[in-house]
């Protein structure tokens, strides 16, 4: 899958970090259709039990230290128990089309209950535990969540390396992914990775991707202070990429730790807010996730020992990033599709929606969930759902498309381009339909003529809609379906070189920088002579996907030369985002050195923060931090310190 499909899933898998892996699980079932690659395994064992090293490593300690006291939690049947508490929220706000925004996806899943890990041995320098995750409540959307409980207290067994960190899992092999997911999110919460002396900073994972995060001690010899400081790479269709090549993503992380004095987990409590911005035509995606972690009570329980060596036949091998492979619960899933809907017919859950308060936002999610299980279940209700829209509620109507394109079946996908094509629904129901065609994952190729009659819609916000759209989907099709893709990209050429007004040859632009080709950017280089600055900066955009030599040409032209402020900072703001690289330094050092503009000057220092790391970066930061403008200064200076703090 090309970038495109690279930016989107990591818009709505970092949605999620903070949902850990649990909403990563949902947001999928819930936005797109039920597939995903498979879970990888694990090489069998060797015969016979695994042997408890003699020299187990407490995390801080270094390779060669003195084995740990008898009393150690490195005893093998030494068992912690921690009363646990999760609570993950996430929406994705509407993506901005020509004209109109589709409804919000949101979902609120909480987990509360007893953790209890067993120390059950060590192989290859990984400790591993069995957990049990007991007297669990767990609520969906406010309302119990019965077999999800029954799912997530099935134990399983995960390994920590010498410093602490989670490095994989061992489920049962009928565990659900959802239930999967919710673990690694609790374990990702509660992973402390501890160093020598005040102030550390490690590479650690969650089911989204790699994070930076610094560690700082105090107050008092016992506390921990923990900041998520920048995702470095995403998970994503085709596995972990720079999260600069995906999206542009703000994380505010708030995490407080307290040690016993062996330097077990004794209290822990976190608060995480993530927000996403993939960019035009793509929805922004923002995500919380409070928890905590407090110490109960320590124990032995030697009847765990040997567990692992039993019951590995039955386990699947998993690592913290994996994607999940729903075919093994398909059933499963059919099953509580079967549940969610009952007996109620489609006119019933439309009826129903229809007396729920927009304000409502859980009831309205729990609706549009059901409607989903109705269109994965009986397919042929989405043509029927097709027709309900025009005389539904606005807002139902969206819900209704909404739920359609989180379905993408063959039929799902033939109703959304119904709705599209229908003049009697609502003009925002119609755009929300067209949004959903923009998301899906995989198109059929049949769309691409849909798309291209839509762009001749007597409405221009339907044309600008259709346009963006087919952008998207050209860039899904280039790899399986290169003759579609070249239909696709063909007509939004003709488009763009045929666009009478400005506001059709940004549409244009935006539309072909959805396509992710190489072909746009000589395209792009033609539409920056214009006069228009909404053009210009569109054509600094619509190059964002595209590596190469005459990109960056493209992108250093506009941030050093063009008249206008606001083009130049776009240009800067595309390197942060798309494509940061070194090679800009130089341009980097001429804006600070010459651009009269503080708001570009700022926007330089906000970029160079993104790599603080880097010596050239620091040199030209501590420049910045002595410019002319304040707002200049208190940019640079705080990326200078975060860096400073960031030290090991």
């Amino acid at each position: 899958m090309a970038r495109r499909a690279q930016h989107r899933n990591a818009a709505f898998a970092l949605l999620i970090v903070v949902l850990g892996g649990a909403a990563l699980l949902v947001v999928r079932a819930t936005i797109f259709r039920h597939a995903a690659p498979a879970v990888q395994m694990a090489a069998s064992p060797p015969a016979g039990p695994v042997p408890v090293p003699p020299k187990i490593l407490v995390p801080h300690v270094p390779l060669g230290a003195p084995a740990p006291s008898p009393d150690s939690r490195y005893t093998p049947g030494a068992q912690r128990s921690y009363v646990m508490d999760l609570h993950l929220e996430a929406a994705l706000a509407g993506a901005a089309t020509s004209g109109g925004t589709p409804a919000a996806a949101a979902m609120d899943v909480s987990v509360q209950g007893r953790w209890a890990e067993t120390f059950v041995g060590a192989q290859a320098g990984l400790a591993r535990y069995h957990v049990a995750i007991t007297r669990a409540k767990v609520l969906s959307n406010g309302r119990r969540a019965d077999a999800l409980r029954a799912d997530v207290e099935k134990p399983f067994f995960l390994e920590r390396d010498h410093d602490g960190a989670v490095t994989g899992f061992y489920f049962e092999r009928t565990t659900p992914e959802l239930a999967r997911s919710i673990v690694k999110t609790a374990a990702a919460m509660g992973q402390v990775v501890l160093r020598p002396g005040q102030m550390w900073t490690t590479a650690e994972q969650d089911p989204t991707g790699e994070y930076e995060a610094q560690y700082t001690r105090g107050p008092g010899p016992l506390a921990l202070g923990k900041k998520r400081t920048r995702y470095t790479r995403l998970s994503t269709a085709r596995g972990l990429r720079p999260t600069a090549d995906v999206g542009s993503a703000e994380v505010s992380d708030d995490t407080h730790i307290v040690l016993t004095a062996d330097d077990e987990l004794d209290r822990l409590t976190t608060r995480v807010q993530t927000n996403v911005r993939p960019g035009d035509g793509l929805p922004t995606a923002a995500g919380k996730l409070q928890g905590s972690f407090v110490l109960h009570d320590r124990g032995s329980d030697a009847s765990k020992l040997g567990d692992f060596e039993r019951r590995r036949g039955a386990l699947d091998r998993v690592e913290m990033i994996t994607k999940p492979d729903l075919s093994v619960t398909a059933e499963a899933w059919r099953e509580s599709d079967r549940q969610a809907v009952g007996k109620a017919t489609l006119t019933d859950m439309v009826a129903s929606l229809a007396r729920v308060p927009v304000e409502d936002k859980r009831a309205r999610a729990e609706g549009m969930a059901k409607l989903r299980a109705d269109f994965r279940l009986r397919p042929e209700d989405a043509s029927r759902a097709a027709a309900l829209v025009a005389s539904a509620a606005v807002e139902d109507g969206k819900a209704i498309t909404a739920a359609l394109g989180g379905v993408a079946s063959p039929e799902a996908q033939r109703a959304l381009v119904a709705i599209v094509d229908n003049p009697g629904v609502p003009l925002p129901v119609r755009l929300n339909a067209s949004t959903a065609i923009l998301l899906l994952e995989q198109p059929d190729p049949a769309v691409v003529t849909d798309l291209q009659r839509q762009m001749n819609d007597p409405d221009e916000h339907i044309r600008g809609a259709a346009s963006l759209a087919l952008g998207s989907v050209a860039q899904h099709l280039a790899a399986d379906h290169p003759a579609e893709h070249d239909v696709a990209l063909g007509a939004l050429v003709a488009s763009f070189q045929a666009a009478p007004t400005t506001t059709e040859r940004v549409i244009a632009l935006r539309a072909l920088g959805n396509s992710g080709d190489a072909r746009v950017t000589p395209l792009a280089s033609q539409a920056y002579s214009d006069e228009s600055v909404a053009v210009r900066i569109a054509a600094v955009q619509a190059v964002r996907f595209v590596p190469g030599a005459e990109t960056d040409a493209l992108i250093s032209r506009a941030m050093l030369t063009d008249p206008d402020a606001r083009v130049r900072v776009q240009a800067i703001d595309t390197v942060t985002a798309y494509r940061f690289v070194p090679t800009y330094f130089q341009a980097f050092d001429a804006i600070l050195s010459g651009d009269n503009f503080p708001l570009v000057r700022r926007a330089v220092a906000r970029s160079l923060g993104m790599s603080s790391g880097l010596h050239e970066a620091t040199a030209l930061l501590q420049r910045a931090a002595e410019d002319a403008s304040g707002d200049v200064r208190a940019v640079a200076t705080a990326a200078l310190q975060n860096a400073t703090a960031a030290s090991p």
